[in-house]
This record gives C-alpha cells, sequence and structure tokens, in this order.
C-alpha cells in the first residue's frame, strides 16, 4: 500500500518499500510452497484453491526488480501448483498472464491457461514482437482490464482487486515491459490514463530485497527451530 501511495502521489516505485514487500512475499510463498508439498506426501492429494491469487503479483515484483533468483523461485510454486489448482481463483485472467508470461519467457514454455477463452493468448504468443502498435495495444489491453476489475463490485469476483494491496500498480503491463528490455526489444514510450506514463517506471539495476525489523526476528525464530527453506524446497 505505501509503495502504491507514492506511485498514486508521485509517479515514482517506491522502490524501498518493493523491496520489503519482495522479501515477505519470499518467505510467505516459500511457505505456502512446502505446505502443499507435504499434503501431497500426507494425504495422498492437492490442497486446491489455498494459494492466495495475489501472490502472483510478487512473481511480478521480483522481475520488476531484476531479482531473477527470487523470481525463480516464486515460478518453481506456480510451475508445480497452477495447473493442479492450488490457486484460488477470481474471474480475472491477469494473474494466469502474469504466470504464463514467466513460464513463456523464463521458464519451461510447459504451462497452459486452465480458464477457457483465456483472454491473453495473443500477448503471450507476440510477446517478442517488433511491431510497436501491436506492443502498445497489448499494454492498453492490460491495463484497461486492470482498471475495469478494480471499478468493478465484489459480485464480479475479481477479488485480487478488491482491496489496495495492488489496484493502482500495473504490475502486468510492467512485468511485460521488463521482460521485452531484458531481452533487448525496444518498447513503446507507452501512457495510460490510468496509470500515467508506465514505461518511464521500469528500472534499468536490480533492486535488493530488505528486511525490516519484524522479520528479521522471524526468519531467526524459523532457522532456530530448524526451518530450512532451501534444503526444503531442493
Amino acid at each position: 500500500m505505501q509503495a502504491q501511495a507514492s506511485l498514486v502521489k508521485g509517479s515514482v516505485l517506491n522502490i524501498e518499500q518493493l523491496g520489503y514487500y519482495l522479501s515477505y512475499g519470499y518467505y510467505q510463498l516459500t511457505i505456502a510452497h512446502i505446505r502443499q508439498k507435504r499434503c501431497v506426501i500426507r494425504f495422498g492429494e492437492d490442497n486446491e484453491r489455498v494459494i492466495s491469487p495475489g501472490s502472483v503479483f510478487q512473481l511480478a515484483t521480483a522481475v520488476l526488480l531484476h531479482q531473477y533468483d527470487y523470481a525463480q523461485q516464486f515460478y518453481k510454486l506456480f510451475q508445480n501448483g497452477y495447473m493442479k489448482n492450488w490457486i484460488n481463483r477470481s474471474k480475472s485472467h491477469i494473474g494466469d498472464f502474469i504466470i504464463l508470461l514467466f513460464d513463456k519467457v523464463e521458464g519451461g514454455n510447459t504451462l497452459k491457461p486452465i480458464v477457457d477463452d483465456f483472454a491473453y493468448q495473443d500477448i503471450l504468443d507476440n510477446w517478442d514482437s517488433t511491431d510497436l502498435t501491436k506492443v502498445t495495444a497489448y499494454l492498453n489491453q492490460l491495463c484497461d482490464d486492470q482498471v475495469a476489475q478494480v471499478a468493478s463490485p465484489p459480485s464480479k469476483m475479481f477479488f485480487e482487486f478488491d482491496n489496495m494491496n495492488w489496484q493502482f500498480t500495473p504490475y502486468a503491463a510492467l512485468m511485460l515491459l521488463t521482460l521485452r528490455a531484458q531481452h533487448g526489444l525496444e518498447n513503446s514510450d507507452f501512457e495510460h490514463p490510468g496509470f500515467g506514463n508506465v514505461t518511464s517506471l521500469l528500472l534499468t539495476q536490480p533492486v535488493a530485497p530488505k528486511k525490516d525489523e519484524v522479520l528479521e526476528q522471524l526468519v531467526v525464530k524459523l532457522h532456530e527451530q530448524g526451518f530450512d527453506e532451501k534444503a526444503l524446497l531442493a
């Protein structure tokens, strides 16, 4: 919320706050992933619809901050669980897009949409297009859909956008632009009435994850109790 307030008020990404968000997200999704793996071991079946749909924005944040190792760790959860319905679905396809885009560009390109009439297949198929008119149309589509979903009533079930956490940052569009830039592709100078100049928000240098005092103490306690996130996910 603090990072988004900076974007709304000053048209800048608060990279310090996003660095904290990335660290919290790492432990949140690591624990969630381990719980899912243990559920299969203990009960012989997947625990469906227990991962928040908003978790996908942590993957997008890792990409935006150029933290590839973190992005890969988040991706493992979605690679293992997306097609097994681990994620609690809303009616939005934006979360699907974030997962499938990373799978297409940086992952194994093994995932398929689990929804009918997936809204962004054309963007996935042409994410690396050199036609900037087409790229601009894709960015407009992603941003327009987010604005519409943020403005929709709860009955429409776009509940990753029902709170303040992810409403005002165009994560999907920024992720597409960042991945294109990382692969040496030209980007259009894209401006949107709901988000301002989106291209200008792109970062050119990695931003290190940060831990505040609360998270530092939590991690110390986890390790004292024998929690080893790297070994558990190996």
